[in-house]
């Protein structure tokens, strides 16, 4: 083999290494994870002292505003490639291109979101008719604020975008928990003191403010940075920019049809569920943010190695890479669903625990659902396959939404989380039967084989824990029992992943990064 394809396959060795992959996964988890710990934490003291109309619309009031931020996200990935290939290049000029064209984008959302959230704000009572009248006002205004806020602050996704091409994502990271962490503070003191959504809503929008000019602080000390100038826009770059991110807006905008309208579906149909909805919503998030913080690392990981790496090559890491997050959503999602009963009970009360548990129950299993694929669309993303794989999620918009507005009407509530996961078995359908073979020039994958490999290879290391957590379900087993039943099956799903599910040079790579860690405690702990 020549030298060059040698010191190649090398690069691609060391960048898919499970060690290197589970340290940049840890620090992907931290910025997300801790906005999830805020939410956790300030959930239960809400639907302790607001009733279940207010709490519902607060939560829907947010779920509004994130539709806001449905592009946020989409620009950020955008930035982090562009400017990852300007690094590579050394071409500074091309990333000031790329940068104040992604800039007047955000800036152009930014206003639209302002305005929109004016507009909807004026006529919520009109599209949501179950909101009391005596807190309908209350809910205008705090949608203003919520609305005014994003918008205010989208122009900064450019800089948190940089950062995380520069590999620097702590920066973001700290901007992010400051300000989760100061609104969340001041919407528990405002909802304590009964003051009312609005005000709830102006803490929250100072949290959120406070991110951006965190970030811009940190961009203003920083050395590499470069200059954003309106002059620098051009029509090759805003053709370049939205050549690459408008197919991904056209999936991120198919995903409001996935979860994002089930929150105004229900309020708009079933409005006496809406909070117990928004409840199961936010324990789904238990798998959620996890699970895409983690399983993020494989994006720049094969976008590097699109450049290096065959479609053979290519479709090898796929198989590695789903076998690792198969792995993950089992650890995550199997102690969850099986302790979700008592977590209800203890989190929220036995109330909310009664009416979110079936909902909670199809919504998270849903969510494991729908990402099994999860490695396939980011590796086919890297490969720049993305208008290829758009199927998929219109599919699963149209059949969730479609499915859950027939749905709702007979069975309530229940019926928007079962049409989410018919549209979840119909979107993972779709990638395999179709989108597999549309990539398969730049990304080469067996359907067989990720089937077997990639999925049902680590779920079958679930299998005796699940089997033993259904019978001690069944026979009724008191609670303390049951726990321990829950730490033994996640103990034994454990041992077999790392036997069966995990390669010899896979077991090497963790037991390195172990060391690593246990070696920085101990350095930490003499300091």
């Amino acid at each position: 083999m020549p030298e060059s394809l040698e010191s190649q396959h090398r690069d691609i060795e060391r960048m898919t290494s499970l060690g290197l992959l589970a340290k940049n996964a840890a620090a992907n988890l931290i910025q997300p994870g801790i906005g999830w710990l805020v939410l956790l934490v300030l959930s239960p003291i809400l639907v302790r002292v607001l009733d279940t109309a207010t709490y519902g619309t607060w939560m829907l009031l947010l779920q509004i505003g994130a539709y806001f931020t449905v592009v946020d996200g989409t620009i950020q990935l955008t930035i982090t490639h562009f400017v990852s290939r300007a690094r590579g290049t050394g071409d500074r000029e091309y990333m000031r291109r790329m940068l104040t064209t992604a800039e007047v984008v955000l800036l152009v959302m930014g206003a639209l979101a302002a305005v929109t959230s004016w507009l909807v704000a004026w006529r919520l009572g009109f599209v949501f008719k179950d909101i009391p009248r005596t807190i309908l006002s209350d809910a205008s205004a705090a949608l203003i604020f919520i609305g005014c806020a994003i918008g205010s602050a989208l122009p900064f996704s450019t800089l948190a975008g940089s950062f995380r091409a520069y590999q620097k994502n702590e920066l973001s990271a700290i901007a992010t928990v400051t300000g989760k962490v100061v609104g969340a503070l001041g919407i528990g003191w405002a909802a304590f003191h009964h003051e009312g959504l609005a005000r709830m809503a102006v803490w929250w929008a100072i949290g959120n403010l406070i991110s951006p000019a965190l970030l811009l602080i940190f961009w203003s000390r920083w050395r590499d940075r470069v200059t954003i100038r309106l002059s620098n826009v051009s029509p090759r770059a805003i053709r370049e920019f939205l050549g690459f991110g408008g197919s991904l807006i056209i999936a991120q905008l198919c995903g409001l049809l996935i979860t994002g309208l089930d929150m105004p579906v229900v309020a708009a149909f079933a409005f006496p569920a809406a909070a117990y909805y928004a409840l199961a919503s936010t324990v789904t998030s238990m798998v959620t943010v996890p699970q895409i913080a983690i399983t993020s690392v494989v994006f720049p990981v094969t976008s590097a190695m699109s450049g290096l790496a065959s479609p053979a090559r290519m479709g090898s890491a796929l198989i590695k890479f789903s076998r690792y997050s198969t792995a993950i959503q089992l650890l995550l999602t199997l102690p969850l669903v099986a302790g979700m009963s008592i977590l209800l009970r203890l989190w929220v009360g036995p109330v909310y625990a009664k009416y979110s548990l079936p909902l909670a129950m199809v919504l998270v299993v849903s969510q494991f659902v729908r990402t099994t694929l999860r490695p396939f669309a980011m590796v086919s993303l890297s490969a720049g396959q993305q208008t290829k794989i758009l199927l998929s999620p219109i599919s699963e918009g149209a059949v969730n939404l479609s499915v859950s507005l027939v749905l709702v009407h007979w069975m309530g509530a229940i019926g928007v989380a079962i049409g989410t996961l018919v549209g979840a078995f119909v979107g993972v359908a779709v990638h395999l039967t179709v989108s597999i073979k549309l990539i398969d020039h730049a990304v080469h994958v067996d359907r067989g084989r990720l089937l077997a490999e990639g999925i049902l290879r680590p779920m079958l290391c679930a299998a005796p824990a699940s089997i033993l957590l259904a019978w001690m379900y069944v026979e009724n087993i008191s609670t303390p029992f049951y726990v321990i039943g829950i730490a033994t099956g996640m103990a034994i799903t454990a041992l077999l992943l790392y036997v069966w599910n995990f390669k010899a040079e896979e077991r090497t790579d963790l037991h390195r990064l172990a060391r690593r860690c246990m070696g920085l405690s101990a350095v930490a702990g003499a300091q």
